[in-house]
């Protein structure tokens, strides 16, 4: 392929993957770890604003996820209890069954039926890789969706990934364009991950597919720096691959980011490299090497956090979110591109009803 034909085909591949990929509702997102979601009682969460409410079927065990709101006065439904093996509202009683339709009103009249439309929303879900994973779009947009599991970058590595999550008060959007930026890593992350010294002229090599958007470092001063390539994986996630010289190890990072709210997100990470499992192999440094990195992990999420809620503020006060890129920010500008085609399909929840009850104050703010 000549250089034009190959830069022709790129286009061509650029095109397509915001055509194909910029629907943030057409996605499987990680959001709980299967053991925290149980038959004793429901949990309450929120998917890019819907608030949905999930359990376990005492019966079959198997992990149910409703719309957050009884079908009668409106009351949420993970305030409730499972009885019987059927959801119940604690307002009026009212039991939904797995599929989400009420089975039993307790008030009802001998010999009635109870209403055609009593019924919440069904939110698809898999149970995957240990963690339970919602599809906030369209069903039938399933069928061709692959089956959600964490991104496996280096197949070779056969072992289990450590994983954890954070809660955190800035927009997912904010933290999935933090991860894309390796030039930040010398000065926020000073002293932890990051050093002065390898602060150095950068350049991303950029790559489209279908589905994807890479890039990988060039830094032609700076040839000791680790190989690492950033991959953006449509609709929330991005994976590190990660080479070091100097040490021959590698492995990979998965960062999984799920829009809660405006403003808020759950944060995943995905840890698998060759020198955490070989300190593994042995019981007690299994124990020890687990919280240095949980704290460590922690320590450095923070130090982002800082940057990323001041920076927040002021995008809250109508700052750019981009004003002067350079060729560093490549990357991240391809993901602003695609959040802005992403956004102008409004994935975020809009409310049940356009026509509002006039007990709701108009300026009122609260939590859905």
């Amino acid at each position: 392929m000549t250089k034009e034909e190959d830069l022709d085909d790129q286009e061509a591949q650029r095109k397509q993957f915001y055509l194909e990929t910029a629907d943030m509702r057409k996605g499987w997102y990680p959001v709980f770890p299967v053991g925290e979601i149980s038959s004793k009682k429901p949990t309450a969460f929120h998917l890019l604003g819907d608030p949905i409410v999930l359990y376990r079927d005492p019966v079959t065990l198997e992990a149910v996820a409703l719309a957050d709101i009884c079908a009668h006065r409106s009351a949420p439904l993970s305030t409730g209890a499972i009885l019987e093996g059927k959801l119940e509202c604690k307002y009026h009683g009212w039991q939904y069954d797995t599929e989400g339709t009420v089975v039993k009103v307790p008030s009802l009249m001998d010999g009635r039926k109870i209403p055609a439309n009593a019924k919440a929303r069904s939110y698809p879900l898999v149970e995957s890789d240990g963690y339970i994973w919602l599809w906030p779009g369209n069903p039938e947009d399933i069928n061709s969706a692959p089956t959600p599991n964490f991104h496996h970058l280096y197949p070779q590595l056969d072992f289990p990934p450590r994983l954890e999550y954070f809660d955190l008060d800035i927009d997912a959007s904010l933290l999935l364009e933090n991860f894309l930026d390796p030039s930040h890593l010398p000065f926020t992350h000073t002293g932890t991950i990051g050093k002065r010294a390898d602060a150095t002229p950068m350049r991303m090599a950029m790559n489209f597919t279908r589905d994807q958007v890479s890039g990988i470092p060039d830094t032609p001063h700076a040839p000791h720096l680790p190989f690492t390539e950033f991959i953006f994986f449509p609709p929330s996630s991005i994976g590190l691959k990660i080479f070091t010289k100097e040490k021959n190890s590698y492995g990979e990072q998965g960062f999984y980011v799920i829009p809660t709210t405006k403003g808020h997100c759950r944060f995943v990470i995905l840890q698998r490299f060759t020198f955490f499992h070989t300190f593994s192999q042995i019981p007690i440094f299994s124990w020890v090497m687990d919280r240095i990195i949980s704290r460590m992990n922690y320590k450095i999420l923070m130090e982002d956090y800082e940057m990323l809620k001041g920076q927040q503020r002021r995008l809250l006060h109508g700052a750019n979110a981009m004003k002067s890129p350079v060729a560093a920010d490549t990357l991240i500008k391809a993901y602003r591109n695609w959040w802005r085609v992403a956004i102008k399909k409004k994935p975020w929840f809009s409310g049940y009803d356009s026509d509002i009850e006039d007990i709701v104050l108009d300026d009122y703010r609260g939590s859905c």
